[in-house]
């Protein structure tokens, strides 16, 4: 109850104050908790409503939807349904690879079949790929003698890192190489040749030169890398491409990659160029700026530019697509300017505050922790002020009183500079609570007092000014000296804001540099970061030249306590992966080789040994339609988009074969298939593109003694579809298909509908005739308060107040009523006679308790099916008389949703969701009852209210006088 009145409760009278007005007010407490009573009796009863215009229109989706073709009772598609079978020489069987599709306009009669050929797709083999894993031998007769090298090899998916020093010749080197793979993979005693230099996996001189790795169990093997392991490797980006590039960094017997962005020196030419970037200050044009007449500054340049580039003959579409394009590098070039500059400028600041550290006196450092203290005092007094309503008001209204022109102080400036006291006292308050210095001297002393007393026997106090000083200072809010000091962002953020003069001569922010200081930090980000599961690191020194010196190293504690760790330096191979953007020609380092014998799902298209084009993309095309992938690709996901895409083939690749195979989706001579490879030579690698077709070929058959043909599997007849997919075993085959009205399907959708109708008879009636509990009512809060029931018998009390809610009730009886007489409809027959459901043996219960469920003679619904079709059909679908229209009329009337003639349900209770749940007549009755209850409960606070400040004066009244009485009884006492 909200009110600020203080209440007295008999401390005078001795009375129960609060028990005497709860009984007085309790007639206007009871009449609140009836109405939120009715509210859950309300409720409940909507939801009743609900569940029943739930069911009804549940019935109605099912067998009145035009898109359940095979259940809509009032459509044509579900009567007009027919069935085939086959028959061979007389007996009813099933043809392996045939199938006939029915429609509503099939037409029923005997199909006699001859197959002369079957239908087939074309497909396109690729050829069989190599079962070893080549490289050139030109890779292998390029390392030089003694130096260690290596590479990664995967043999059946397990890997191995491998490293080897080169020999004086190929032959010499294998060895060396045969030697490692030996103690990675095992040997086989029994194939092992003289030298022994043969293992499970090893490598020999091939056809050409090549090089090739075998696996002696078949296992399929991919191979990359190869590169000479160094204590460090030189990478130079001077000039460097724009893309991502991928390196493989092998360590031992443990290999990472890493990636990482480049852009190429002329990355913001073009907005430098047109004045988007302006390298002198740094600033840029954003995407909204306007010129002095309101022209969007990116749009007016990047059209002019389009005109200049594409001549006086473009067309409008032209200039406009390439704007677009030209706005879209700016952005680009802006977005990254603008981050690339402020990590810039932040390291310069940074170079500015090592430099100043080296040379700071202990004063200088004193110097700056005071501004730093300062900053702090300011930062916390300032938000503990923020937070105080009373001062951030005045201080509100202190910055709204200030005239044009005026800078407003902050609001710490603004307290501390105050002449009104309370504004003064806060202040006061803040700054001492800041230092740790809000207690008086008395309670000072009452605590150190304390101290002296928990001490230990034999344990020495401190003296009062010491405990004193340590007291403060551990409730002070201030940082500590040390801890500041030895936080070297602490010191740089301090130093940044007090002694950093910044200026834009500090800073060069030319395109060359920004470009430079780009990749100096995409490399140190990146491979500065790396390190492998063993504990090794990787380092990486970029000169100003944009000559990057990757190293690698692990890393012990000193000796002693203090001291730095102690690094060794680790040998490391460093290779750049295909489908980077930057090449070993570009960059300098070495590509890597790589090689697959077998391929699997799993393997990547980079691994596969095209090479990418100038995006780094891979791709071909097939029938028209061009495919793009990246390096990072699997086989299977390639497979995946050729699938799903529109050039109508099936990709598959065969791990018995080693092969791809293309497989057009349709049947047919005119099924080709066409190929072309991109630049990058995937379909090469893949084996397809050296591979062959073989045409398909058409559908010939024998029908009726007539020959058809078709440029697919599968011929249309008569409404009916026939389709072959079997193989050439069909050819000569000959059997009988017999089409057939299926009469089966329009019975079972005829006892589906009768025993749903049954089912929502029972449902409603559940509803209508279970009688109400008149002794239980909805428990409000107040309720389950006074009768503190446990949550089961609350919730045993509650299945009895919602009982015989709809009972008898006239709303639900009325449509239920309706639906019962739309059934007794009836039509007239092509014998002209009265044709209804009892001619289907379908009737109604003679059990008046039942309300009228319908019974199903199935013997005589399954004859009136096979005899009656035409004359079932008329009674359910006639426009007129049909009784699916009445049916359906009579749930509109219950449940129909539109605007203009809602349902009596709907109107009632609307439905659980949409504008009906909010637009009936409970809803409103709800809302009505609630703003009813609001009104109550006011003036049931109020009759309180009243009531306790009459109490409230009378108990203050009866103190005075008994105060007085007191005095009285001392004086006259004394007297005496």
């Amino acid at each position: 109850m909200a009110n600020d009145m203080i209440r007295m409760s008999g401390m005078n009278s001795g009375l129960d104050t609060e028990s005497i007005i709860n009984a007085l007010t309790a007639n206007s407490k009871l009449k609140v908790t009836k109405q939120e009573r009715n509210i859950l009796k309300y409720q409940a009863t909507q939801e009743a409503y609900q569940d029943i215009s739930t069911k009804i229109t549940a019935l109605k989706n099912k067998y009145f939807d035009v898109l359940n073709k095979d259940s809509n009772l009032s459509g044509t598609s579900m009567w007009n349904k027919y069935s085939s079978k086959t028959f061979v020489e007389g007996e009813e069987k099933y043809v392996s690879g045939f199938a006939a599709s029915t429609t509503i306009n099939s037409q029923a009669g005997d199909y006699k079949m001859k197959i002369k050929s079957t239908a087939k797709q074309s497909t396109y083999t690729g050829k069989s790929l190599s079962s070893n894993a080549k490289i050139s031998g030109n890779t292998m007769a390029g390392l030089e003698a003694d130096k260690e090298y290596g590479f990664t090899i995967d043999v059946g998916g397990e890997a191995k890192n491998i490293t080897f020093k080169a020999g004086a010749d190929v032959a010499a080197t294998l060895n060396n190489i045969n030697d490692v793979l030996e103690k990675a993979y095992g040997e086989s005693n029994a194939s092992v040749d003289d030298s022994g230099n043969e293992g499970m996996v090893y490598a020999k001189a091939g056809e050409n030169g090549e090089v090739e790795f075998v696996s002696r169990a078949g296992k399929g093997i991919t191979f990359s890398g190869i590169n000479e392991m160094k204590d460090t490797n030189v990478l130079n980006f001077a000039n460097a491409k724009k893309g991502t590039n991928t390196l493989s960094l092998q360590v031992g017997n443990e290999n990472v990659s890493v990636s990482f962005q480049t852009i190429d020196k002329d990355f913001f030419k073009s907005a430098v160029e047109n004045g988007i970037i302006n390298t002198d200050t740094g600033e840029t044009v954003g995407i909204t700026d306007t010129d002095e007449e309101g022209n969007n500054i990116r749009f007016t340049k990047a059209a002019a530019l389009a005109k200049s580039e594409l001549g006086e003959n473009a067309s409008e579409e032209e200039i406009d697509n390439r704007a677009a394009e030209i706005r879209a590098e700016w952005s680009e070039a802006v977005t990254t300017y603008r981050s690339v500059t402020d990590d810039l400028k932040e390291s310069v600041r940074y170079d500015s505050f090592k430099s100043w550290k080296e040379n700071a006196s202990e004063e200088d450092i004193n110097n700056l922790f005071g501004k730093a203290l300062e900053k702090q005092e300011k930062t916390l007094v300032s938000g503990w002020l923020e937070g105080e309503n009373g001062i951030k008001e005045a201080y509100d209204s202190y910055v709204e009183g200030l005239g044009e022109g005026e800078t407003a102080d902050d609001i710490y400036t603004w307290a501390q500079n105050s002449e009104e006291e309370a504004v003064q006292t806060k202040f006061a308050e803040f700054t001492n609570k800041y230092h740790g210095t809000t207690e008086t001297e008395e309670k000072l002393q009452q605590l150190y007092q304390t101290y002296t007393e928990g001490l230990e026997e034999g344990e020495e106090a401190k003296s009062y000014d010491d405990w004193k000083a340590d007291h403060i200072e551990n409730n002070s809010y201030h940082l500590n000296k040390e801890s500041w000091k030895s936080s070297e962002h602490n010191m740089f953020t301090a130093y940044k804001e007090n002694v950093y003069t910044e200026s834009p001569s500090n800073y060069d922010l030319s395109q060359t540099n920004v470009v430079n200081h780009f990749i100096k930090s995409s490399l140190k980000n990146s491979i500065g970061n790396l390190e492998t599961a063993s504990g090794v690191k990787f380092d990486v020194a970029v000169d100003s030249n944009n000559q990057a010196t990757i190293s690698a190293y692990t890393e012990e504690p000193g000796a002693n306590e203090g001291d730095d760790p102690v690094r060794t330096p680790v040998r490391v191979s460093v290779t750049i992966a295909q489908g980077s953007a930057n090449s070993a020609s570009d960059i300098g380092g070495t590509d890597s080789v790589s090689a697959v014998s077998q391929i699997s799902n799993a393997t990547k298209i980079s691994d596969l040994g095209a090479a990418p084009d100038e995006n780094g993309m891979y791709g071909f095309e097939i029938n028209g339609q061009k495919f793009s992938f990246d390096g990072n690709t699997t086989v299977n996901d390639m497979m995946k988009k050729v699938n799903a895409s529109s050039a109508g083939v099936k990709m598959t690749y065969s791990s018995l074969d080693n092969a791809f195979t293309l497989t057009s989706n349709k049947y047919g001579l005119d099924t080709g298939i066409d190929i072309k490879d991109g630049s990058a030579g995937l379909l090469g690698k893949l084996g397809v593109e050296d591979g062959s077709i073989k045409n398909g070929s058409n559908l010939v058959m024998e029908i009726n003694g007539k020959t058809v043909e078709s440029n697919g599997n599968s011929v249309e007849v008569d409404g009916t579809t026939f389709t072959f997919t079997g193989g050439t075993d069909q050819v000569g085959q000959e059997f009988t298909v017999s089409i057939g009205r299926d009469t089966s399907a329009v019975a079972d959708v005829i006892k589906g509908f009768v025993k749903e109708y049954n089912q929502l008879i029972g449902d409603v009636y559940k509803y209508l005739d279970e009688k109400p509990e008149k002794d239980y009512y909805f428990l409000a809060d107040q309720d389950k308060e006074d009768l503190d029931l446990s949550d089961k018998q609350e919730e045993k009390w509650e299945e009895k107040a919602k009982k015989g809610l709809l009972y008898h009730d006239s709303t639900v009886s009325t449509a239920m009523s309706k639906l019962r007489t739309a059934l007794m409809g009836s039509i007239e027959a092509l014998d002209g006679n009265t044709f209804s459901l009892s001619s289907l043996g379908i009737k109604t219960s003679t059990d008046y308790s039942k309300h009228g469920i319908l019974v199903i003679d199935e013997k005589a619904l399954n004859d009136a099916v096979e005899t009656h079709a035409d004359d079932i059909q008329k009674l359910f679908t006639d426009s007129e008389n049909g009784i699916m229209k009445k049916f359906s009329e009579a749930i509109d009337f219950a449940v129909g949703t539109k605007s203009d003639s809602k349902g009596t349900l709907i109107k009632k209770a609307g439905l659980k969701s949409g504008t009906s749940s909010t637009d009936n007549e409970l809803y409103n009755l709800i809302k009505r009852t609630k703003t009813n209850i609001a009104s109550l409960t006011k003036k049931y606070e109020n009759e309180q209210n009243r009531l306790w400040k009459r109490y409230s004066a009378m108990e203050s009244m009866l103190g005075t006088l008994n105060s007085q009485q007191s005095s009285f009884n001392s004086y006259f006492g004394g007297m005496m």
